[in-house]
């Protein structure tokens, strides 16, 4: 399987709220995904560990909110749209991905 590239910046609203900026590449997709400080942390607490539990909202992506969950095999998903049962657009991402992220957001916010 392809390697998952993550990086993590700051983006500055117009009102100077801070966000995360997150983007995920593939070599057949890029991601980009804004986090509202610390809404990331939720990730790391409260996601799911069986699919029949409701996903964890946090982030934003092309407007819409970010649904966030992970099978028994721990891989986890990313479900774009409205709910996590009738989403726009999915990815199925490796168990170590939700860590890798948080890694990079902490330590881009912890520069800044």
């Amino acid at each position: 399987m392809p390697e998952i590239g993550i990086t993590a910046g700051t983006a500055v609203g117009s009102d100077g709220e801070r966000f995360a900026a997150v983007k995920i590449q593939h070599d057949t997709y890029e991601l980009n995904i804004l986090f509202v400080p610390p809404e990331w942390e939720r990730l790391n607490t409260d996601l799911p560990l069986c699919m029949d539990d409701p996903a964890i909202v946090a982030g934003t992506c092309c407007g819409k909110p970010v649904h966030w969950s992970r099978d028994n095999q721990h891989r986890i998903y990313v479900s774009i749209g409205d709910d996590d049962e009738t989403w726009d657009i999915g990815f199925l991402m490796p168990p170590d991905f939700l860590v890798d992220m948080l890694t990079e957001i902490r330590r881009e916010f912890s520069n800044g």
